[in-house]
């Protein structure tokens, strides 16, 4: 029984540390390297006749957020204004797209009403970035940290849509340059090239834009 005990303690606290670091934003592999070492250590632990807490703790949390904190990669501020930079130039060819089917044209003037959309779709892909914070708040239940998360992603993308319809049916302002479908084409290629960097220079760039909040 005490075995059987001691082997249902060490698979929760692998699962709960397995939990923590991949809500906290730890690479996948760094994760896995993690969990084997922490396993071994407990069996060890358990094959000398020490408990569980005798290598995590009375609390499995402040362990498991101190060797996230270790194993997190960085996020600097060049990483980041870098990701900014990406989602704006991601948002410039999908919007012009939109707008060259909005008006049937292969060339439009660029006015207030097409940068605006363009630059609060980068500003909500920017806020995705609260998505780690809100995951990783201490003494928060998971489904609490889901609803945050959740009126943060309503909040961003409805944002979006709504600007596109008020001003497409509330007129259009003087335009401030004007903008041809090679322009299109050249900013979709930039925007894939830069995303292209993105994931070389960031290679957990999916968990860093995809956090898992349940």
């Amino acid at each position: 029984m005490e075995v059987r005990a001691n082997e249902e303690r060490i698979s929760r606290t692998i699962y709960e540390c397995r939990v923590y670091w991949v809500r906290s934003g730890v690479p996948r592999r760094r994760v896995d390297d993690m969990l084997s070492e922490l396993e071994r250590h407990l069996r060890e632990a358990g094959e000398d006749g020490k408990p569980v807490e005798a290598v995590v703790g009375d609390d499995v949390r402040p362990f498991a957020k101190l060797w996230a904190e270790e194993s997190r990669p960085p996020r600097e501020l060049g990483r980041r204004l870098f990701i900014f930079a990406t989602s704006v130039a991601i948002s410039v060819p999908v919007f012009a797209a939109f707008t060259h089917l909005w008006y049937w044209t292969l060339s439009f003037g660029v006015d207030l009403g097409v940068l605006l959309p363009v630059v609060t779709f980068a500003v909500s892909v920017s806020l995705m970035g609260l998505f780690p914070a809100l995951t990783t708040i201490e003494h928060l239940e998971p489904r609490w940290k889901g609803h945050l998360a959740i009126v943060v992603l309503s909040l961003t993308t409805v944002l979006v849509p709504t600007v596109i319809i008020a001003l497409a049916f509330g007129g259009r302002d003087a335009a401030l340059f004007d903008w041809s479908w090679y322009a299109t084409l050249v900013s979709a290629l930039v925007a894939l090239l830069m995303y292209g960097l993105l994931k070389h220079s960031v290679p957990d760039v999916r968990a860093f834009v995809r956090r898992r909040i349940w």
